[in-house]
């Protein structure tokens, strides 16, 4: 994950990142990049990405949360840890947070297709039929999603071993 200096979150950045958001239209993170760059960033991974044409929709939905606010960038971090540590597909790679992150954001779309989350047995003996966790998992997952999963729905969601 690119480290975010504070000082790159102008009013223009925050305002950019804002409207894709409330779209879900990441085409303006060519603009994005440009504001970036008159807000002093040099992250050249970062900017690159950015103003990458085909950059997939939740590497781009990722970079906009992490660049919003420190709160989204939180829920952004917390996404990529439970990803990782599900261990999903029975394999972890901390070198690649962006596989963790989209794992962990797969993971909620399916559960409210499906209605059941399915995890490598490590997650599954973990979460188990926890509803606290499961709870917690919603929260940061509706922040950077914008999908709002009402309690009776994380109510009904069901933990699978996935093997």
């Amino acid at each position: 994950m690119p480290t975010i200096n504070p000082k790159w979150r102008t009013e223009t950045v925050a305002a950019l990142c804002r409207r894709m958001l409330d779209l879900r239209d990441f085409a303006a993170l060519p603009i994005l990049a440009d504001a970036l760059q008159e807000a002093g960033c040099t992250d050249v991974g970062l900017l690159t990405n950015c103003q990458y044409p085909n950059l997939a929709r939740v590497d781009a939905e990722r970079i906009t949360n992490l660049l919003f606010s420190t709160e989204t960038a939180v829920s952004v971090t917390w996404l990529d840890d439970f990803g990782g540590y599900l261990e999903f597909d029975y394999r972890y790679d901390k070198e690649n947070p962006r596989e963790d992150y989209t794992r962990a954001i797969q993971i909620g779309h399916d559960a409210l297709t499906s209605g059941s989350m399915n995890y490598s047995m490590n997650g599954s003996n973990t979460f188990g039929s926890n509803r606290d966790k499961i709870r917690e998992y919603f929260v940061p997952w509706s922040r950077v999603t914008g999908v709002a999963v009402l309690s009776e729905v994380r109510e009904t969601v069901r933990v699978c071993c996935s093997c």
